[in-house]
C-alpha cells in the first residue's frame, strides 16, 4: 500500500524560492506565489519580479524640440524619469498619435501617414487622405489635426491581418485602412454625429459620439451602416464645464467601460470662458457597459485596475501589474488632450496631466514633467504601450 507523503512547503531553501521567483514573469502569477506563506513572501520582494517583455505599463512618449536632434524620450510614471531615448528622424516635426502595440501613426504637413514602431524601426507608408471633403484645409493647419484618434485591432508585427480605424475630420467621419487598400475607406453615417473615441473589442470596433451614443462595427464588415450598439448618457455642454471627454476601456478583466472626464477653466481669471486659457481636469465618473442587454451602471471602482487615458489611449494594466510596477490601482492617469485650447497664449496648454483616485475623487498632479517638453502644438504628450492584448 503506498503511502503519501507530507511535503512542507513553508521549509523550502530561500535560495531554490529566489530563484523560482525570479522566474515569474506574470504579475498574477508572481502575487499568487507571494500570496502562499509567509516564508515565500518574504522571499519573493516585488524587486525580484522581472515583467516579461513588452513591459505592461505605458511609457509617456514626450514630443521633440524644435532646436534638437531627432531623438525623443520616453518618460517613465512609475520612476518619475526618462527611461528611454530613441533616435527617430521619422517623426521629426510630424504629428504622431499612439495606436496600440507600441505603434504610432506619424502625420506630416504635405499629408503623408507613416505607421511607425520607434522601438523595431518598423515603418510603413500609408495612402494619404485626398478623396475626403476640404482635405486642404484639414491637412495644412496643425491646429485641425484632420485625424484626431487611430487603433489598431492587431499587432502589425504579426503580419498584415490588421485593421487601422481613424477619427478624422473634425470628428465628423471615421474611415479605415487594411493592408493592400490602395485607399482610405469612409465608414457610412445614417446620422449627423461628433465621435469622441474609437476602441477594438472583442472582434468589434467601439465608437462612442459626443451624445454617449455607441456604434459598433463588426472588424470583417465594415462596408455597411454602423450598428448601434448601446445609448448610456448625453454629455451636453453645462455652463460650468468647458470640456468633456469620453473614453472607451477595456479592464483587465475583459469588461468594457466608459470614462468620462470632465474639465474646468476660465480666460485668465475672468468669467469670460472664450479664448481659455486655464483649464484642469476635475473629476472622472466611470461606467460598465453591457453591450448584450445594452445596459449601463455607473461604478465607483476600478476592480483594482491602474487605467492611462489621454488623446490616443485608452489602457487598463491590472491590480497585480500595477502594485508591483509601483503604480496606484484604481486610479486614472491623465494627459492633456484639450486641443481645442492649443492656442500659444493658453497658459496651461500641455500641462493638465495628472492621477486621479476614483474612490475617493482626489487629483495629484504629475511633477517632474515641465516646460515645453509637453506643450508641443502639432504633438502632445501621449501614452505608448508595447503590451496591448489582442
Amino acid at each position: 500500500m503506498s503511502m503519501e507523503v507530507s511535503i512542507d512547503w513553508s521549509s523550502l531553501l530561500p535560495d531554490l524560492l529566489s530563484e523560482i521567483a525570479i522566474r515569474i514573469h506574470c504579475a498574477d502569477d508572481f502575487m499568487a506565489f507571494r500570496g502562499v506563506c509567509t516564508s515565500w513572501r518574504a522571499v519573493a520582494t516585488k524587486d525580484k519580479f522581472v515583467p516579461s517583455w513588452p513591459p505592461i505599463v505605458p511609457l509617456l512618449m514626450l514630443p521633440g524640440h524644435e532646436n534638437a536632434n531627432h531623438e525623443r524620450e520616453f518618460y517613465s510614471i512609475s520612476q518619475r524619469s526618462t527611461s528611454l531615448r530613441l533616435s527617430l528622424p521619422e517623426a521629426k516635426g510630424k504629428r504622431c498619435i499612439g495606436v496600440r502595440f507600441g505603434w504610432v501613426l506619424t502625420i506630416a504637413n504635405s499629408g503623408e501617414i507613416t505607421l511607425l514602431n520607434p522601438f523595431s524601426r518598423e515603418c510603413m507608408i500609408l495612402p494619404r487622405l485626398k478623396r475626403f471633403p476640404k482635405y486642404k484645409g484639414y491637412r495644412t493647419d496643425p491646429f485641425c489635426f484632420f485625424i484626431k484618434q487611430a487603433v489598431l485591432s492587431h499587432n502589425p508585427s504579426n503580419g498584415s491581418d490588421f485593421t487601422l480605424m481613424t477619427i478624422a475630420y473634425g470628428s465628423r467621419f471615421l474611415a479605415f485602412w487594411r493592408p493592400g487598400n490602395p485607399e482610405w475607406t469612409r465608414i457610412p453615417r445614417s446620422t449627423r454625429c461628433t465621435f469622441r473615441h474609437v476602441n477594438y473589442y472583442k472582434g468589434k470596433f467601439y465608437a462612442i459620439t459626443a451624445q454617449g451614443a455607441i456604434m459598433a462595427w463588426n472588424d470583417d464588415d465594415q462596408s455597411s451602416l454602423p450598428k448601434f450598439a448601446v445609448g448610456i448618457f448625453s454629455i451636453a455642454d453645462e455652463s460650468s464645464w468647458i470640456h468633456k471627454q469620453v473614453y472607451l476601456v477595456k479592464s483587465s478583466s475583459g469588461e468594457l467601460r466608459v470614462v468620462l472626464r470632465v474639465e474646468d477653466g476660465h480666460e485668465d481669471g475672468s468669467d469670460d470662458y472664450l479664448p481659455i486659457k486655464y483649464y484642469y481636469t476635475t473629476r472622472f465618473k466611470v461606467y460598465h457597459l453591457d453591450i448584450v442587454q445594452h445596459e449601463w451602471k455607473e461604478i465607483s471602482s476600478l476592480g483594482g485596475d491602474a487605467v492611462f487615458i489621454g488623446s490616443n489611449a485608452a489602457i487598463s494594466i491590472s491590480m497585480a501589474e500595477a502594485e508591483l510596477s509601483g503604480i496606484q490601482s484604481n486610479c486614472i492617469y491623465f494627459t492633456d488632450d484639450f486641443l481645442e485650447a492649443c492656442e500659444p497664449e493658453a497658459r496651461m496648454r500641455g500641462k493638465d496631466m495628472g492621477i486621479y483616485n476614483v474612490e475617493d475623487g482626489n487629483v495629484e498632479r504629475f511633477h517632474g514633467i515641465e516646460g515645453d517638453s509637453v506643450t508641443s502644438l502639432i504633438c502632445p504628450s501621449f501614452w505608448i504601450s508595447q503590451g496591448d492584448k489582442d
